[in-house]
């Protein structure tokens, strides 16, 4: 009975199937010799069989052993030597992380240390801008403070000046000529107005119904109705003014008259009649009968002024209408000499206050010498004018003021002339007019660049001017301000004006001034100005308080202070 032969892999000990050449459990290749089919073979006895048997699974179990401990031990080397390279590798990425760590934290430390520096600069930077901020306004203050105290103090002082000025020309001849002019005042109080009424329609009917332009038609209006209050209250203060007047002369006179005792009531009946017209609002029953009895005082008037102009003999002197008649056609027929024989009177009586104006002034300093009163009539006749002939007239009432404000003017010891007349003017105005009206007033910014440049250009210095009555351009005089600056300029008044009440606007005004200064030329001289805002504040601020109190009648005044300021700090800039 044959017996079959086991076999196992030499690697790992699995059953080998018989003729097979690779184990089915590692893959090892296996080569057995191919057993003996032979009868003898297999009869071999079962002791040696079974001997051999034993033998050969000895060997195959302790080769399958040694393999596995080999097997496992290499394992055990693979997984040691991995998890080695596995902590050396932890290690170095700690290490590694840690140094990045401990290097962020440095740079950290010098950014804060960095920051914490900057922060104490900056706030010493800012605490000393502030400190230097704080102290330049508490001198801005200190100067506005001074510079208040000192405008009021030089307003009493001119206000002094003048009243004493106003005391030495209350004479008994200027109070004759004040107490015979003065009955007029009735009868412009009632002209005045009917003319300004008239004109206030004619512009509403043209401007606001035939043309488009409502809004320019009612703010001509109401200037006219602020202009007609003024008047009034002007006539009634002349009115005033010759009552004082005629009381006085008929207390010094040593022998009083009828024709003194008329003067006095019809002064009397004027002042009651515009006190009337300045406080009522349009009563006929004051109207009509005022309209006959202004009529009355200015013919009185009349035969006062023949009295005391013409024919010379006094306020005193009886009413004789035939005299009165003949002395007005002698002036008709001659009205030149008459004239010249009383501007020579009146230059004799002023040669005291004219003195001053002609007395030669340190060429180091500026001045300005023209007198409130002086502008306050220009500004009135130059309204009238204008307001009667519907604005065809300014351009010389511009041209007037400009001559009177400039002969006024000295800079640097050197006094201005201005040549400039309103039929050179006229043209330029209506076309700038005009082109301020199609541009819904925005051309009125140029405007004003374009009357300076034009006003500069006329402008020169007295004493290098050979013929005072030229008019031709002056080739080395004018300004070269840019028109978007001079805008800006303008715009920046304005906002000034408005956002702060008018309180920054003397800042705004000295920035200009010194923009100003330099673009202008005289006679190919540059200017500068060296006026600060705190010192204008204080003149500012009370002039504005002065005619806010007097109704706006201390304006005229206030406009020759500000000018007088203004033209103590402009020098020639080439100028010792």
């Amino acid at each position: 009975m044959g017996r079959e032969k086991k076999m196992f892999c030499p690697n790992c000990g699995n059953k080998i199937v018989p003729g097979a050449k690779f184990c089915e459990n590692c893959g090892q290749r296996v080569d057995f010799a191919a057993a003996d089919t032979s009868d003898a073979s297999e009869g071999v006895s079962d002791t040696g069989a079974s001997s051999e048997a034993a033998s050969d699974t000895a060997a195959v179990n302790e080769s399958a052993a040694q393999n596995e401990a080999t097997s496992h031990s290499a394992a055990e080397g693979g997984e040691t030597e991995a998890h080695s390279e596995h902590t050396a590798d932890a290690e170095s990425d700690a290490s590694r992380i840690q140094r990045e760590a401990e290097e962020a934290a440095a740079r950290a430390r010098e950014a804060a240390a960095k920051a914490a520096e900057e922060a104490r600069r900056a706030s010493e930077d800012t605490a000393k801008y502030a400190k230097e901020k704080a102290e330049q306004a508490g001198r801005e203050a200190n100067r506005a403070a001074d510079s208040t105290a000192r405008a009021a103090r030089e307003t009493a002082e001119e206000a002094a000046r003048q009243g004493e000025a106003l005391k030495q020309q209350w004479t008994p001849g200027n109070m004759e000529r004040l107490a015979a002019f003065a009955p007029f005042s009735a009868f412009a109080a009632v002209v005045i107005p009917l003319v300004l009424f008239f004109l206030g329609g004619f512009i509403l009917i043209v401007i606001a119904k035939i043309l488009p332009f409502r809004g320019f038609a009612q703010q001509l209006a109401w200037l006219m109705l602020a202009l007609l209050n003024i008047s009034k209250l002007l006539f009634c203060v002349l009115a005033l003014a010759g009552v004082v007047a005629s009381v006085q002369l008929y207390g010094k006179k040593e022998k009083q008259t009828t024709g003194m005792a008329v003067c006095l009531g019809a002064n009397v009946l004027a002042l009651i009649l515009t006190f009337f017209i300045l406080t009522s609002t349009g009563n006929v029953y004051i109207f009509i009968p005022g309209i006959a009895l202004s009529i009355v005082l200015a013919l009185f008037a009349l035969d006062a002024l023949s009295r005391v102009f013409l024919r010379g003999t006094g306020i005193e002197s009886e009413i004789q209408p035939s005299e009165d008649f003949a002395a007005f056609k002698s002036f008709a027929e001659n009205p030149k000499e008459k004239t010249e024989q009383f501007a020579a009177e009146m230059k004799r009586e002023a040669t005291t206050a004219t003195a001053v104006s002609k007395e030669i002034l340190d060429p180091s300093k500026s001045v300005f010498d023209g007198s409130g009163m002086e502008y306050f009539i220009i500004s009135l006749v130059g309204a009238l004018l204008t307001l009667i002939t519907l604005g065809l007239a300014s351009p010389w009432v511009i041209c007037y003021t400009i001559g009177w404000e400039r002969r006024h003017s000295v800079y640097s010891g050197r006094r201005l002339v201005f040549n400039g007349t309103g039929i050179q003017l006229f043209g330029k105005w209506i076309v700038w007019f005009l082109l301020t009206i199609v541009t819904c007033g925005l051309y009125g910014f140029v405007m004003g660049l374009k009357m300076e440049q034009w006003i500069m250009s006329h402008t020169a210095f007295a004493d290098e001017v050979s013929d005072p009555n030229r008019s031709e351009v002056f080739p080395d005089s004018g300004f070269d301000g840019n028109m978007f600056e001079w805008i800006g300029y303008n715009l920046v008044m304005a906002l000034a004006t408005t956002l702060t009440c008018g309180i920054a606007l003397p800042w705004v005004v000295c920035s200009f001034n010194k923009w100003y200064a330099p673009n202008a030329r005289i006679s190919g001289r540059r200017l500068s100005f060296d006026g600060t805002g705190g010192e204008l504040f204080g003149q500012y601020i009370v002039v504005l308080l002065l005619s806010i109190v007097t109704c706006g009648l201390y304006a005229p005044w206030g406009f020759v202070k500000l000018r007088r300021w203004y033209v103590s700090h402009v020098r020639i800039a080439d100028a010792v």
